[in-house]
């Protein structure tokens, strides 16, 4: 998802240190904005910055356990923004940056550690997120800057597909899609797109191109664009994936759920699942483990005055969801969680003056 920063501050309110169990740390001041996150143990993780990459073998050490890594090329009008990450095991890493993925075999080896492969984009496009199935499988979402959300359905929507991520440009192959995707998440053996037409597709194949994508239209009136926009997809497995749809008073603090989330049918996403905590939601990003446990990272308020973070928490299928505060805070909260006794969340400043970012993370166990 892109970041977009309004704040001036991120701190834990009180009372709110606790969730799923969880006891989470004081945040800590980056000298990055942070835009993504992933863990894929508590002795390693990937934070994608607005200048790069930030790596650290001991995240719960505080500011100087995260070392700053590689960046990719810089691209005009989009900097040098890591705005996905993703770590399927600890020896594989694939980030990233506007018009380029970085891969690692080793992510902590600093930045001579990381290769970089250039995709062919039009100028106005950017790459968003990313997420793999495995260490041979990954998806990188396109977004467009002149992507126009009000009143109908963008289509012609652009992916990036690979088995071998770290094969260079030649590994990553585009594909058009009809719907135009907000989100991507993947677990073992399939990868999912949420879109913004309230679409949900799925694919096994990462290699059978546009028609290896099907799913069901789940939110919204088809056709109504940010009316059916969904933010942030994430499964657990094969019999549990939610989808976080765009905040309304209508949605109030309700997700999607699906036991079928390989199913076709609409009917497979019927059934909602109250989040608990402040009303209205914007979800920036959703991480599930196989145990159920699910972490959400959003924010409420829409940017106006008060606006704050949070990170809603459930340590499995059904179970009831826990809150913790992040006050104030713009949107764009990322999560990454290795275990359920360990997850990441951080998120970016603004510089009201300079228009410069900065971070700041917390780390639950």
């Amino acid at each position: 998802m892109v970041v977009f920063v309004m704040c001036a501050a991120f701190i834990l309110s009180s009372g709110s240190a606790f969730a799923a169990g969880m006891k989470w740390s004081a945040p800590v001041h980056l000298s990055d904005g942070v835009f993504s996150v992933s863990c894929p143990s508590k002795h390693l993780c990937v934070a994608g910055t607005d200048v790069g990459l930030l790596t650290s073998t001991e995240p719960e050490k505080g500011a100087s356990a995260w070392v700053p890594s590689a960046s990719p090329p810089q691209v005009s009008d989009f900097g040098m923004g890591v705005h996905g990450v993703a770590c399927p095991t600890v020896h594989m890493c694939v980030a990233d940056g506007p018009h380029s993925i970085l891969t690692s075999t080793d992510p902590a080896g600093g930045a001579s550690a990381w290769k970089v492969a250039h995709l062919s984009l039009p100028s106005s496009d950017y790459l968003t997120g990313l997420a793999c199935e495995s260490a041979s499988g990954c998806v990188a979402v396109v977004t467009s800057s002149k992507l126009y959300r009000c009143c109908s359905a963008p289509h012609g929507g652009l992916i990036f597909e690979s088995t071998d991520p770290s094969g260079g440009s030649a590994a990553w192959h585009a594909v058009k899609l009809s719907d135009v995707p907000d989100d991507v998440t993947c677990v073992p053996s399939f990868c999912m797109l949420d879109t913004d037409d309230g679409d949900i597709l799925h694919a096994r194949d990462l290699s059978g191109g546009a028609a290896a994508w099907s799913g069901p239209h789940v939110f919204g009136p088809a056709g109504s664009g940010a009316n059916g926009e969904m933010l942030a997809v994430a499964c657990a497995s094969v019999r549990y994936c939610l989808a976080m749809p765009a905040a309304g008073p209508a949605l109030n603090r309700t997700a999607l759920r699906s036991s079928d989330p390989l199913g076709n049918s609409a009917s497979s996403w019927a059934e909602g699942q109250f989040l608990g905590g402040g009303n209205y939601p914007a979800a920036g990003s959703a991480a599930c483990l196989r145990s159920g446990f699910c972490a959400i990272g959003a924010t409420i308020g829409g940017g106006q005055k008060g606006t704050y973070g949070e990170v809603i928490t459930s340590t499995g299928y059904g179970r009831p969801w826990s809150e913790l505060k992040l006050a104030p805070v713009n949107s764009g909260i990322a999560v990454a969680c290795s275990s359920a006794q360990f997850c990441v969340a951080a998120g970016s400043i603004q510089n009201q003056s300079t228009g410069t970012l900065s971070g700041l993370l917390t780390v639950g166990t």
